[in-house]
């Protein structure tokens, strides 16, 4: 049985949007969670080589060599991997609201054969976010709530990588006011809770204990990305569905 019922019809809103995100991100947080976690070791064992976790040595470092390698290489395994991780987590939350069970290995395989053009999709959209950042932030803002969707786009209907990103506009157009309080929303509780995490990492590593400093803020880097992919997934799966007329069972058929 499915954990949400198709709201076939219904208009996009806010609190259906988070509660239905909640309700999956609980019921399979540990399958969820663990992939990300899983995906998220490379990236920081990278870090920890090249010494990123000590901010003083990144900082003498940058003002000796500049941004090389060592800066460069960590960045681009976690962007590769935030592709990856994206097409998994959107895999599993349509496994789950479509009422079929969130498979670790299963997420992973079905993230893997949609890589490719994810990543080609993740990486345009990122230049178009970034020339609107440039442009006095405000195009930025409205780039990233237009494109939002972009990344369930890719993964669930394959578009290509230009059309990916005029379908996400299509989806999202209507409702942007409403994305962005729901990003505004949730984006706000997620920061108000990794100052307070912060802080106490600070306090650890002024007391010696940098190395649960390090992971506690790994771990809650996990839970909160976790979140959003979820977050994402569920946008998309409601703008469809209230736009479209399409249930959720037809969204996730293309998997089968």
């Amino acid at each position: 049985m499915a954990i949400v019922e198709d709201v076939t019809g219904h208009e996009f809103r806010i609190g259906d949007t988070i509660s239905k995100t909640f309700s999956v991100y609980l019921k399979n947080f540990v399958p969820l969670t663990l992939i990300v976690l899983v995906l998220s070791v490379p990236s920081l064992l990278l870090s920890w080589y090249f010494g990123h976790f000590d901010q003083a040595a990144l900082q003498a470092e940058l003002m000796t060599n500049g941004f090389g390698i060592s800066y460069f290489l960590p960045v681009l395994v976690s962007m590769l991997t935030m592709y990856l991780v994206a097409a998994s987590v959107t895999y599993g939350v349509f496994q789950s609201l479509s009422g079929g069970t969130v498979v670790f290995g299963e997420c992973l395989s079905k993230g893997l054969s949609r890589i490719v053009p994810v990543i080609l999709v993740g990486i345009l959209a990122t230049i178009v976010i970034a020339i609107g950042m440039v442009l006095l932030v405000v195009p930025g803002i409205m780039a990233t709530v237009a494109l939002i969707v972009v990344l369930p786009v890719a993964v669930i209907e394959n578009p290509g990588a230009i059309a990916s990103l005029k379908r996400s506009a299509e989806l999202t157009s209507g409702n942007r006011w409403m994305i962005f309080g729901l990003i505004l929303i949730l984006g706000v509780a997620v920061g108000a809770i990794g100052w307070v995490i912060g802080l106490v990492s600070a306090n650890l590593f002024l007391s010696g204990l940098s190395v649960v400093a390090i992971l506690i803020g790994a771990v809650f880097n996990v839970v909160a990305g976790t979140f959003f992919q979820v977050l994402y997934a569920v946008v998309y799966n409601n703008l469809r569905v209230s736009k479209e007329g399409i249930s959720t069972s037809q969204i996730a058929s293309v998997f089968d």
